[in-house]
């Protein structure tokens, strides 16, 4: 197993390690803001703390974060293998006359 391939594999890697976990987490959260709001205009007191729909914004923030930077990750991992499989640093983009 060559670089190129443990490099592959860091991708989808940290996607299952902390993406997929935020996104259960963030699902869990929004069940709980719907159940209370709909528990407040049923007019019946809520057990689910009202903290709830601040926390499921900022997992939701994270989870942005974190689907931005892992396509970074992705894209930089095949930009950087394209310029190392064809040498590019060797080619000059333009002729000179």
């Amino acid at each position: 197993m060559q670089i190129t391939d443990f490099l592959g594999l860091l991708h989808p890697a940290i996607a299952i390690i902390f993406v997929f976990p935020l996104i259960g987490t963030g699902v869990n959260f929004a069940w709980q803001t719907r159940q209370r709001r709909l528990h407040i205009l049923a007019g019946s007191k809520s057990k689910i703390p009202p903290v709830v729909g601040g926390e499921h914004k900022q997992l939701g923030e994270r989870l942005t974060s974190a689907v931005v930077g892992l396509t970074f990750i992705g894209l930089s991992y095949l930009i950087g293998k394209n310029i190392l499989k064809n040498q590019l640093w060797n080619k000059t983009p333009f002729k000179c006359l």
